[in-house]
């Protein structure tokens, strides 16, 4: 009998897996996390505000925190929308990106089946480390039947990179084929 796992290790696989996408836009997403700590801290700031004037520039009729309070509320106002800008902007352009490349790679895949229901090739290449070998979509693909893979490197086809004194040499760069035609995938599999 399988038992299931609990919820909760399926949601941290989840959101492990999610933030594994996240962090290939680390400067964006940042940028988002630091926007929405402003925007938490600015809600905290703005009750202390108010109980501050409240407590003395109402009951305490203090002049100089009734001067201070439209510099201090209109301050933080200014704070509180530029880091609901920014929180907000940045969240979704990272989270548009991850899901058009998810769209894409899944239309990617779905043209691959298409190919290999009529019997015809295809040649799908990727980083050999690339996160995108383990969506489901593609795992699928690596498992149809006929279909096989090979690692091959860039620098056997003459990728050239600066080196650490400018000049150029090989860059290995490891790349992942997978295909229907294994006579493609002899010739795309060569390593440095």
């Amino acid at each position: 009998m399988k038992t299931n796992a609990l919820p909760n290790q399926n949601a941290k696989v989840l959101y492990l897996r999610l933030f594994g996408y996240a962090w290939k836009y680390k400067y964006v997403f940042l940028s988002g996390i630091i926007g929405l700590v402003l925007l938490a801290a600015t809600n905290t700031a703005f009750l202390a505000t108010i109980k501050q004037v409240t407590d003395e520039g109402f009951v305490k009729q203090s002049p100089d925190q009734l001067a201070l309070l439209p510099l201090m509320l209109f301050g933080l106002m200014a704070i509180r929308a530029l880091s609901g800008f920014v929180s907000g902007f940045s969240m979704r352009w990272v989270a548009r990106r991850m899901v058009e490349g998810r769209v894409l790679l899944e239309f990617a895949a779905q043209v691959y089946r298409m190919q290999l229901a009529g019997n015809r090739h295809f040649v799908h290449e990727h980083p050999a480390s690339a996160t995108s070998w383990a969506e489901p979509c593609m795992q699928r693909l690596r498992r149809a039947p006929g279909v096989a893979e090979a690692v091959g490197d860039q620098c056997r086809f003459g990728l050239l990179s600066p080196g650490e004194d400018g000049t150029p040499g090989p860059a290995k760069k490891p790349t992942r084929f997978l295909s229907f035609a294994g006579y493609v995938l002899r010739e795309l599999g060569r390593r440095c």
